[in-house]
C-alpha cells in the first residue's frame, strides 16, 4: 500500500479508523519509528512493540494501569499539566519529560499527546521519543559550562588567597555548588606522606574514626591508589563496592569517586577527591577538568607553602640579626631599640626606669675546670633563670662572655630596682644543674637608673657598669646602684 492509498483509506474509515481498519493501524504503528501508546480514562489500553522496548514493559504489564505511574514523581504534575493542554489546543506540540523504566532508571522521553475517539469514547494518543542521550549530553554541555566557570573562580581565587585552609574549603564549596558532585574532599600529607588535614563540602560518615586511621597511615583504598600509585588520578564507578574499607567516604548520594594527586613538580600536597551523583553525566572531558581544578589547588599550595617558607626565613634572619646566638635572648642591638622606647615612654610619663648590669663571680673557674660546653649550658641555665624571675615587660639580654643586662621599663623609685636586684641575687641560691654537674654561682649587680644616671642608653650603659665593678669590689654576690657622679652608693645583697 502506498503512502496516497494509506491516507485515503484513512479518511474514508474516519476517526474510527483504527478499531475498523486493523491492517491500517499496524501500517501506521510500523512507519511511525517511535513508541505510541493510548491511554482512556487515565491508563493504558494500548502499547506497541517499540514502547515496550524502551520502557522494559510488556504489554499486558502495562494495559489497565495509570499512565502517571510510571512517570518520575518530580515530573507528574507539569506531565498532567502538558497532556491537558495539548488536548485542549487540538493539535499536539512536544514536551519533555522523565519516564521510569522497570529495570528503575529513569529516561528522558520527548512525547506530542493527540486526542481521538477510541472504541466509542475519548481517548488519548502519545507519541514517546527516548531522548536520554541528547538530555545527557546537553547535561554535560551544561554542567561542563558550570565547572569551568568554577575553574575560573577557582583560578582567581588561587592567584589571590594566602590561607592554606581557606582556599581548600573554598574550592571544595565551589565545586559543589557546580551540581552533580555530592561532596569534594582534600587530604593533605607532608613529604613522607604523612597524614596533615582533611577538608570537605559535606561532612562524611564516620569521620572521626577515618581521621584516626589516617594520623595512623591506614588511608583508605582509593586515597592510598592515587597517593601512592603511578596513574596521577583513578575513576570509581562504584562506590559501594568499597564500603568495608571506606565507609566514611561515603555521603547519602555518593555513587561513584574521582580521585586525583595534589602535586607540584614531584612534590606531593595530597589528593583531592570528588563524590559523584550521576556517574553518566560525567566523562573524561570532565576529568580532564577537574584535573585542571586539582593542578590550580597545587599551585595555590605551592605559591602558600614558598610564601611561609619565605616569611619563616626573614623571621629567622630577623631574630639572629636582634638575638644572642647562643642563650636566644635579646642581644645588644634589640635591648638599645627597647631602651629608646623606654626612654621615651618614661619622659612622657614622669615614669623611672632602670638598667642593670650583671656579671657572674668565677665564671672562668667553670670553664677552665669543666669545660667550654658546660660553660655554654650554664650561661644558657642563667639567662632562662632571669628570664623567669622578672616580668614579661622586662627584658633580659646577654651581651656577650658571662655578662647580662636587664632592663626594667616603667618603675615608681629606686627602691623598686633594689627589691628586684635583691630578688635576682636570691634567685642564685638555688644551684644550676648541668651535665650532672650542680654548680653554686652568684653574680654582681650594676644598677643605673633614669634620669639620675643618664637620659641615653651610653649613660645608662656606662654607670650600670660602673656601679657593677663596685659591687665586685665591695666583694661580690651584692648589688650596687650608682647615685651621682660623687662616689654616691646604694649598696646591699
Amino acid at each position: 500500500m502506498n503512502k496516497t492509498d494509506l491516507t485515503k483509506k484513512l479518511q474514508d474509515n474516519g476517526s474510527n479508523g483504527l478499531e475498523e481498519s486493523p491492517e491500517l493501524a499496524q501500517a501506521l504503528v510500523r512507519s511511525a519509528g517511535t513508541g505510541i501508546y493510548i491511554v482512556q480514562d487515565g491508563k493504558f489500553v494500548y502499547v506497541n512493540h517499540l514502547f515496550e522496548e524502551m520502557t522494559g514493559y510488556s504489554a499486558k504489564e502495562l494495559v489497565g494501569k495509570s499512565s502517571l505511574e510510571r512517570v518520575h514523581p518530580e515530573d507528574r504534575n507539569a506531565v498532567r499539566e502538558a497532556a491537558v493542554e495539548s488536548l485542549k489546543g487540538g493539535s499536539p506540540y512536544p514536551y519533555e519529560y522523565r519516564f521510569v523504566r522497570k529495570n528503575g532508571e529513569a529516561m528522558w522521553i520527548l512525547e506530542r499527546v493527540t486526542s481521538m475517539n477510541y472504541r466509542g469514547k475519548r481517548a488519548a494518543v502519545g507519541s514517546f521519543m527516548d531522548i536520554t542521550m541528547r538530555k545527557r549530553a546537553e547535561q554535560k554541555l551544561v554542567h561542563q559550562s558550570i565547572v569551568l566557570r568554577t575553574l575560573k573562580a577557582v583560578d582567581s581565587l588561587v592567584a589571590e588567597e594566602m590561607d592554606k585552609d581557606f582556599l581548600i574549603d573554598r574550592v571544595c564549596n565551589l565545586l559543589v555548588q557546580a551540581g552533580n558532585y555530592a561532596n569534594v574532599w582534600v587530604v593533605l600529607v607532608d613529604g613522607e606522606k604523612k597524614f596533615l588535614s582533611l577538608s570537605y563540602a559535606v561532612r562524611m560518615k564516620e569521620m572521626p574514626c577515618m581521621v584516626e586511621n589516617m594520623k595512623r597511615g591506614h588511608y583508605p583504598r582509593c586515597i592510598r591508589e592515587v597517593l601512592e600509585g603511578e596513574r596521577k588520578y583513578n575513576v570509581y564507578p562504584d562506590l559501594s563496592n568499597m564500603r568495608d574499607e571506606s565507609p566514611s567516604l561515603m555521603t547519602e548520594d555518593s555513587q561513584a569517586a574521582f580521585v586525583t594527586r595534589l602535586e607540584t613538580a614531584g612534590h606531593v600536597h595530597g589528593v583531592m577527591g570528588v563524590s559523584i551523583s550521576d556517574l553518566s553525566a560525567t566523562d573524561e572531558d570532565e576529568w580532564l577538568l577537574l584535573q585542571e581544578v586539582a593542578a590550580d589547588i597545587s599551585y595555590g599550595l605551592s605559591r602558600i607553602e614558598a610564601e611561609q617558607l619565605r616569611r619563616e626565613s626573614e623571621l629567622r634572619m630577623t631574630h639572629l640579626a636582634l638575638h644572642d646566638a647562643l642563650t636566644g635572648l635579646p642581644n645588644r642591638t634589640l635591648l638599645n631599640d627597647r631602651l629608646n622606647v623606654a626612654v621615651a615612654q618614661a619622659t612622657r610619663n614622669s615614669y623611672k626606669l632602670a638598667v642593670m648590669m650583671l656579671d657572674l663571680d668565677y665564671f672562668k673557674d667553670v670553664n677552665d675546670s669543666l669545660g667550654h660546653s658546660v660553660g655554654d649550658k650554664l650561661l644558657k641555665e642563667v639567662g632562662q633563670r632571669l628570664v623567669r624571675v622578672l616580668r614579661r615587660s622586662d627584658t633580659v639580654s646577654r651581651m656577650g662572655g658571662d655578662e647580662f643586662i636587664v632592663l626594667l621599663p616603667q618603675i615608681s623609685s629606686a627602691e623598686y630596682a633594689a627589691k628586684v636586684a635583691r630578688k635576682l641575687l636570691n634567685s642564685f641560691k638555688e644551684p644550676f644543674l648541668v651535665e650532672r654537674h650542680e654548680l653554686r654561682m652568684t653574680t654582681s649587680i650594676g644598677v643605673a637608673l633614669y634620669p639620675e644616671a643618664g637620659e641615653d642608653a651610653e649613660s645608662l650603659f656606662r654607670h650600670a657598669d660602673t656601679a657593677m665593678y663596685r659591687a665586685k669590689d665591695r666583694g661580690r654576690d651584692r648589688y650596687c646602684v650608682w647615685i651621682s657622679e660623687r662616689d654616691e652608693w646604694q649598696c646591699g645583697s
